[in-house]
């Protein structure tokens, strides 16, 4: 059973407002900024420019509970049949994500993590309408994504399955603001850190960050799902930032999170990502064998003045992760679609 503060909980068309949070009802004003921006470029590279919301920047897991509201229910109510509780505030009506994206997203994240495991059912479309406040439509379109990226099978009286073949994968689903990707990092496990705080400074390394001269502070690890290694990536940092971070730490929370604790204020980042073949230091690292495919992540995390402060190359095995991007075209956009087809 589901209990609302106050004398009415909000419906459909509405939505219960944090006090000093940016949320409103739909009928009122929307939410002020979007979250984040993209651009794509497509071909040999993928290309993504992305810009962190600045209530994040300043305050990123201030809001991490419920918008407001105290949701209580029983086990017997069945709302998830995993245990695991979804709140409703994790979809926004205003985003211009459609609901049914964001629903699968949430689900997709649920069953990439493990807290959905191979073989439980899903919650049925009713449940999902119930705990979401979204129409059937929406739920059962959310489902069919997952049913067409091979995570779950319907079946008939048995209700939605999850699939052997998500135990294997780990995702990554991009919808243009790292404090997801943040987010995405704190759901895998980190072993063999590695820090070098005098590490030679070399050529590519020196363009990213924009150094002349001088050393970087050099952080490697390994990422892990379900005991198995799906990532390996190094960061270069300014040496002026060697002091922030330990071996310790960075088992258990990401660099950026650690850098935002910090004080550190971050404001964009760019990335680009390429196919690549292993090379005998990423071989080793990712447990594959030499000449493996691999999938190579660039990035570089700027402060304000678009001042660089972390360059990172991520490397992950090609047979145990996905990368899926959100795209969608603004309201300028759509009105030049138009014309042109006009």
């Amino acid at each position: 059973m589901r209990r609302w503060q106050g004398s009415t909980p909000p419906g459909p068309t509405s939505r219960a407002a944090t006090p000093g949070s940016n949320e409103t009802t739909r009928a009122g004003r929307r939410r002020r900024g979007r979250i984040g921006t993209q651009s794509v470029i497509m071909g040999e590279n993928e290309e993504s420019t992305v810009a962190f919301p600045s209530e994040y920047i300043r305050h990123y897991n201030a809001n991490s509970g419920d918008s407001g509201t105290t949701t209580t229910r029983d086990r017997s109510s069945g709302l998830d049949q995993s245990g695991v509780f979804m709140s409703a505030s994790a979809l926004d009506p205003d985003a211009a994500l459609p609901l049914y994206h964001q629903l699968a997203d949430t689900l997709r994240r649920r069953i990439l993590s493990g807290e959905y495991p191979v073989d439980s059912t899903l919650p049925s479309e009713p449940q999902l309408m119930a705990t979401f406040s979204v129409s059937r439509v929406t739920a059962r379109q959310a489902v069919g994504v997952l049913v067409s990226e091979g995570l779950v099978i319907r079946g008939s009286g048995r209700g939605t399955r999850v699939l052997p073949a998500a135990a294997a994968q780990v995702g990554q689903h991009f919808n243009g603001s790292l404090s997801e990707l943040m987010q995405e990092t704190k759901r895998s496990g980190v072993k063999d850190v590695r820090i070098e705080r005098h590490a030679p400074l070399e050529e590519r390394v020196r363009s990213a960050l924009g150094l002349n001269v001088g050393h970087v502070v050099r952080v490697s690890r390994t990422r892990h799902l379900d005991g198995q290694i799906f990532a390996y990536s190094v960061d270069h940092l300014p040496e002026k930032f060697g002091n922030l971070i330990d071996e310790e730490t960075l088992e258990r929370d990401s660099l950026m999170t650690i850098l935002v604790e910090s004080g550190i204020e971050l404001a964009s980042a760019r990335q680009s990502i390429r196919a690549d073949i292993a090379d005998p230091e990423i071989a080793a690292r990712l447990d594959l064998p030499q000449g493996a495919p691999v999938l190579t992540v660039s990035r570089v995390i700027f402060g304000p003045n678009a001042k660089p402060i972390d360059y990172v190359e991520s490397y992950y095995r090609g047979d145990r992760y996905t990368y899926t991007v959100n795209l969608s075209l603004d309201n300028e956009g759509t009105d030049s679609l138009y014309k042109g087809l006009a």
